[in-house]
């Protein structure tokens, strides 16, 4: 039986690509069964998150088991992986599980060390468990990429290293921003992204933060947890004119802010509004930068801020891929050698 790991991430593929086989949790599950009732394809697993879109299988024919990968992004999302092959990846047997447990570990985010992304694997995990599309090798690949993410986090002093898209976010708007003075901020959203956001906004001298989220009682909830104001979901447009930012990171399959509805919402405004749209699929339709006094960015435009903050990072990853590597060969030798007296085992 072998591991393979096909998939794109912020590195080999923009946004635009990115968002085309983004899953939402809505469909995560369907996905899941229709992808394991494929030919070649014993177990798997597929992780989405706005940085990545990743299948991982297991199967007994490499060859055949890709192409199977190949045809149901094609059924499924309705895009020939062939027409920008370059922006896929792949990785078999061993590299997968270096790929996975350095996914894990931070060490693949846009933001390395971040650690939101661990509980994204396991919340992808969890979905594939339950659609009973896992086995003796899957549970084993990912059960041991927690153990190791947390033996590497808890190995290192995150210090000024420990970044997150929130505090990152939050650095972007006060270098395009004078001052955050008094400053209201409309977040769309109240899922792990947003509360980071919302986290490292508090700690400017921010004047009051607006959630709008489909699910009324957790917007609520961030109202208790960061003393937020919570507005109902189908009145955000009544919103844009009393809010200088509004950031977003839902799961919805389609605009929440277009064309059609955004323009008669800041009619008549004078002062610059900031959009910042960090969900993949994009909550925010793109024409909307070209309204007057609009500034509309996305999380690619993140990274101007992370590479200013790169020598941090690149400290962070070198000092723990020799041990990654160690624990890589460890567990891999564990699961198709178990039999075996391995060094260090």
């Amino acid at each position: 039986m072998h591991i393979i790991t096909i998939g794109l991430n912020h590195k080999s593929s923009p946004l635009s690509v990115r968002e085309k086989f983004a899953f939402y949790d809505e469909e995560l599950s369907r996905a899941l069964k229709v992808l394991n009732r494929m030919d070649f394809i014993d177990e798997c697993l597929i992780v989405s998150t706005c940085n990545r879109v990743e299948v991982y299988a297991a199967t007994e024919d490499i060859d055949r088991c890709l192409d199977s990968i190949k045809s149901f992004f094609l059924t499924y999302k309705g895009v020939d992986i062939s027409d920008i092959a370059g922006n896929f990846y792949t990785f078999i047997g061993h590299s997968a599980f270096l790929h996975l447990f350095q996914v894990g570990c931070g060490l693949d985010s846009l933001v390395i060390g971040e650690t939101q992304v661990l509980g994204q694997l396991k919340k992808s995990y969890q979905f594939a468990v339950r659609a009973c599309t896992t086995g003796k090798f899957i549970n084993f690949m990912f059960q041991k990429a927690f153990f190791v993410s947390k033996k590497i986090r808890s190995s290192f002093s995150f210090g000024d290293v420990q970044l997150s898209i929130g505090s990152v976010t939050v650095d972007l708007i006060k270098q395009k921003i004078d001052s955050l003075f008094k400053k209201k901020v409309l977040v769309i959203g109240a899922g792990e992204i947003c509360r980071t956001i919302i986290h490292s906004l508090y700690k400017e001298n921010i004047d009051s933060i607006f959630v709008a989220n489909r699910s009324y009682a957790k917007a609520l909830k961030l109202n208790e947890q960061f003393k937020t104001f919570p507005l109902d979901f189908t009145k955000i447009s009544g919103h844009m004119n009393n809010v200088d930012i509004v950031i977003t990171s839902t799961s919805a399959p389609h605009y929440i802010l277009d064309k059609t509805n955004f323009p008669t919402a800041v009619a008549g405004r004078k002062k610059p509004l900031m959009l910042i749209d960090l969900a993949v699929p994009r909550d925010i339709e793109p024409c909307l930068s070209s309204l007057k006094s609009v500034y509309l960015y996305n999380i690619d435009d993140l990274r101007v801020i992370i590479d200013n903050n790169r020598k941090k990072r690149i400290y962070y990853f070198e000092n723990h891929f020799n041990l990654l590597q160690k624990e890589t060969e460890k567990f891999f030798n564990k699961l198709y050698f178990p039999q075996e007296d391995f060094i260090n085992v």
